[in-house]
């Protein structure tokens, strides 16, 4: 065979065996890493914009942060850190078309994160992390729907209280 052809099937042949140790770390995201042969070095990785029902328009993503550097945890106090971190960013809007979080903040306090930015909604975890922040947040969404139709309700009855108190006070006259 080739020689040049020996050596890409050779690095091929690394990079699956690097693939599927890598997709054996995060069983979660299995499908993907071995469907495009990522492996845990690569850096910029987008894991999809969906878990369960809950929809990420920004992306699962996988990335270096450092402290210090251009590409750091945004608003992030701790100590100096350098290492891959997923990022999720929530826009409620996007999910449920409101922007009352109805509780998101109190996400971190349910699950590990490595830190999260409640100004910006936005969530680092590490790779042991991820799975629980995942799971954890389809939780919250189920429990923001269901507060959202309670507030859409709570907001259509002060609605029609003013229109009716309106309408009794034209009919005074």
């Amino acid at each position: 065979m080739n020689e040049i052809y020996t050596k890409e099937l050779e690095d091929l042949k690394e990079k699956m065996l690097k693939a599927e140790a890598f997709a054996k770390k995060l069983p979660i995201f299995a499908d993907i890493i071995l469907r495009e042969k990522l492996t845990e070095d690569n850096n910029n990785m987008k894991f999809g914009y969906k878990y369960k029902d809950l929809h990420l328009a920004w992306g699962i993503n996988r990335n270096i942060y450092a402290s210090g550097s251009n590409i750091q945890p945004t608003n992030y106090k701790g100590k100096e850190f350098r290492g891959k971190l997923f990022c999720i960013y929530i826009n409620t809007l996007s999910i449920y078309d409101s922007h009352e979080k109805f509780g998101l903040n109190e996400v971190k306090d349910s699950t590990d994160v490595f830190h999260y930015d409640q100004s910006n909604s936005t969530f680092y975890v590490t790779d042991e992390q991820i799975e629980g922040l995942l799971e954890t947040l389809v939780t919250w969404k189920k429990k923001a729907i269901t507060e959202l139709e309670l507030f859409n309700k709570a907001a259509k009855i002060k609605e029609l209280s003013e229109q009716l108190e309106k309408l009794k006070g034209e009919t005074k006259m």
